[in-house]
């Protein structure tokens, strides 16, 4: 049985690791996905995984990356986009077997969707993205 203690006037909390019986004191920013079931924590004492609380869902914003947010993601141009999007287009047009085509890089994300008569782009800045691992 794992412990918490909660000081929400402060945003620290307290938890035992249930494997080396280490008292970890923790901020909810250092909760991140530990697996397709559940938040937490790794012991700073001796790795092991310790679960905060069960992930019964994807939550939005919460189990969300933001790309284009911080100043280590790269900005994307109006012009790179432009360039992209008509190599995109020219490859779906090409490609017989293809109906689907999606990049990402830096900040942007590009989706784009060829029907029978048309080719649909979808372009995306600073957007979000979550993953859930198949077993």
């Amino acid at each position: 049985m794992v412990t918490i203690k909660r000081n929400e006037s402060e945003g620290i909390e307290e938890i035992v690791c249930p494997n080396c019986r280490e008292t970890i004191i923790y901020e909810k920013s250092d909760v991140d996905i530990l697996n397709n079931d559940s938040y937490g924590i790794y012991c700073p004492n001796c790795g092991a995984e310790v679960e905060i609380e069960k992930r019964n869902k994807i939550s939005f914003p919460k189990d969300f990356y933001r790309f284009g947010m911080n100043s280590y993601c790269s900005h994307v141009t109006d012009k790179e986009i432009e360039e992209k999007v008509n190599r995109i287009k020219k490859e779906l047009l090409n490609d017989s077997e293809s109906n689907f085509y999606e990049w990402a890089s830096g900040d942007t994300l590009i989706i784009a969707i060829k029907y029978e008569d048309c080719v649909s782009f979808y372009v995306a800045k600073n957007y979000y993205q979550s993953y859930y691992e198949l077993e």
